[in-house]
């Protein structure tokens, strides 16, 4: 049924508000196109028609020119996959519907549209997921392999575990059922060999057996297995383990794309904010400069806009950084560096904001070897650090800055007297978004964003970050580099 591109649906029922409703959620809600009969003829007429058009059918076993179910025999004679839609069951009828090969069946209850467009809907994306199942039961294979097809999932079959290890390699599965008693490499060998090739993200594995082992099932898990089963086990338990961790991929897949684009508009609205920022501040830094006669009042809004955009273009900067970062493209172009320069002339740039606040930068810098380093990107690193500390300082305190040589490695510290971090606080300020308890001194702005670029630039130059510091006593940011 691969040819199918626009699913249609086959519903056969009798109620004709059933059907009302039927055809107008299936139609609204899903966006599949529906043909209808009440009776068991004009079923006939359609499936004879064109039964190739139908991706799946729901039908109720008690029509008008029919009550024993006669209408599932002919939808599975048509190779139509059938929901059997039904007022009550019991376990007989239960057992009768799965033996003639339905997909699922729906009781009608006050929940019984809701639960059958979530089939459809299932049924449809199912025809896209590769599941594999490895067994050395030929029996075991084939019920597992026909139970998941009739949900209309594309499976594979292996009977042992380096065979399912080849596949694995080769090919794009979704989900992988894999038994433990197989011979030359069991189910716990199997996992674990696969865990190192495929991560959780990518593949849900479901561990099953017969073995009277009450921890296999931890054993499983602790292998990096997602799910257990124990043979023997219903068809209605398979399909829906399978299914959940397919609905869980999906999820997870769906959020990653999401937050791909969520970056992606973040970079493209910083880029586009640049330039009408730079030129809000440009035009305030010229009326400031032009000699013209202005009083107190404009000369101090002029300065209040210039200051302004200088921060949201701080802040712009941050958000462009974070976009780079979080899409995996952060780059660093290492080359000679003289660290002690570069400290000593970060300083010197960030003198004015401290004097604004009366704060004294202390050096200690000593005289290193050249470290390969992006002098950029590491010059970025040393103003958030000098940036942060300035403004969580108290005014008439001091920052020390200090760079030293230790265990063959750079060390930069800033250290400030301001309120200090609890520690509670302290492993989250290198993540997204994480602003300290503590408020800036000098009612400065602030994107939570600076330490996360420190965090990801120190990294990428195969280096470290910390903080050490206790609530009353400052805080020392630091952050070292490999000498080679």
């Amino acid at each position: 049924m691969d040819h199918i591109v626009e699913p249609h649906v086959l519903i056969i029922e009798d109620s004709k508000s059933i059907v009302t409703e039927l055809e107008r959620r299936v139609s609204d809600d899903l966006g599949f196109t529906c043909e209808c009969a009440e009776t068991l003829a004009e079923a006939r007429q359609l499936i004879s028609a064109s039964s190739e058009r139908f991706f799946c059918a729901v039908a109720d076993l008690h029509l008008p020119d029919t009550h024993d179910g006669e209408i599932v025999d002919i939808l599975r004679e048509a190779g139509i996959p059938t929901v059997v839609f039904t007022s009550g069951i019991d376990e007989n009828l239960r057992k009768a519907i799965l033996d003639k090969g339905v997909s699922d069946y729906i009781v009608k209850d006050g929940m019984a549209v809701t639960h059958l467009l979530d089939t459809l809907d299932r049924l449809w994306r199912n025809r896209g997921v590769n599941v594999l199942v490895c067994d050395d039961s030929r029996s075991f294979l084939e019920h597992t392999a026909t139970v998941l097809r009739r949900r209309m999932f594309t499976v594979r079959t292996v009977s042992n575990g380096q065979d399912a290890l080849d596949l694995l390699e080769r090919e794009s599965f979704t989900v992988a059922v894999m038994d433990y008693a197989m011979p030359g490499m069991d189910g716990l060998t199997l996992v674990r060999k696969v865990r190192s090739i495929k991560s959780m993200d990518d593949l849900s594995i479901i561990g099953v057996s017969s073995a009277e082992n009450e921890t296999l099932s931890v054993w499983f898990l602790k292998a990096g297995a997602n799910d257990f089963l124990n043979k023997p086990f219903q068809i209605e338990e398979l399909v829906s383990r399978v299914e959940l961790n397919v609905i869980m991929l999906e999820r997870l897949h769906k959020l990653r794309e999401l937050d791909a684009v969520r970056t992606k508009f973040m970079g493209v609205v910083a880029h586009d904010l640049r330039n009408p920022i730079n030129g809000i501040k440009g035009f305030a830094q010229l009326m400031l400069e032009s000699g013209d006669e202005l009083d107190k009042d404009k000369v101090e809004m002029l300065t209040i806009i210039r200051d302004a955009a200088a921060g949201m273009r701080g802040m712009v900067d941050d958000l462009l950084d974070i976009s780079v970062i979080r899409s995996g493209r952060l780059q660093v172009r290492c080359q000679t560096t003289d660290l002690n320069t570069l400290v000593r002339k970060r300083i010197s740039m960030s003198r004015f904001e401290a004097r604004r606040k009366n704060i004294e930068l202390d050096e200690r810098l000593e005289s290193l070897p050249d470290v390969p380093a992006d002098a950029d990107r590491i010059a970025q690193v040393v103003d958030n650090l000098l940036s942060n500390a300035i403004k969580f300082s108290t005014p008439g305190t001091t920052i020390t800055v200090s760079l030293l040589r230790e265990d063959g490695q750079a060390v930069v510290t800033v250290c400030d007297q301001g309120p200090g971090l609890p520690k509670e606080e302290q492993r989250l300020l290198f993540r997204d978004y994480h602003k300290g308890s503590a408020a800036p001194t000098g009612g400065e702005t602030s994107t939570g964003f600076g330490l996360v670029i420190v965090n990801n630039v120190v990294k990428a130059h195969g280096g470290r970050v910390w903080v050490d510091s206790e609530p009353g006593q400052g805080a020392c940011f630091g952050f070292a580099l490999p000498m080679e």
